[in-house]
């Protein structure tokens, strides 16, 4: 979402430009990645106020948002279920995490799409572990 973001403020688009940011922001929320959150609402919260430049906010935010695409990219849904984490879906969760992956590197707010259908996947595994542990 920095680079949409980026592409709309030359435009004067800050209207889209602030709303990619508020993208962002509720996708790492949703995700428990705080540092983007944060960086996130700090670029959104600076854009909002009419501010022009906002390069230290949008490097911020990259560089937040770097270690969180690493980390998606090593994510190998056909390993299986970490151990006590009960069955894994692989066939629709290893889509979704590549999906969500590449929405993130593209910038698209899309990227709320798949994290939502992997909440979804989340809350069927701790339906189930709760219905196993009684």
């Amino acid at each position: 979402m920095p680079q949409q973001t980026e592409a709309a403020l030359p435009r004067g688009d800050r209207e889209g430009a602030e709303r990619a940011a508020h993208t962002l922001n509720g996708v790492a929320a949703s995700l428990g990645g705080d540092g983007v959150q944060e960086a996130a609402r700090v670029l959104e919260a600076t854009i909002g106020s009419g501010r022009q430049r906002v390069h230290g906010e949008l490097d911020a935010v990259r560089a937040e948002l770097a270690p969180v695409l690493v980390g998606l990219s090593r994510l190998d849904p056909a390993a299986g279920p970490a151990p006590g984490t009960g069955p894994l879906d692989s066939e629709r969760v290893g889509p979704l995490l590549r999906r969500l992956r590449g929405l993130l590197e593209q910038d698209d707010a899309n990227a709320a799409e798949p994290l939502q259908a992997l909440h979804g996947l989340q809350r069927h595994l701790d339906t189930l572990k709760e219905g196993a542990d009684e």
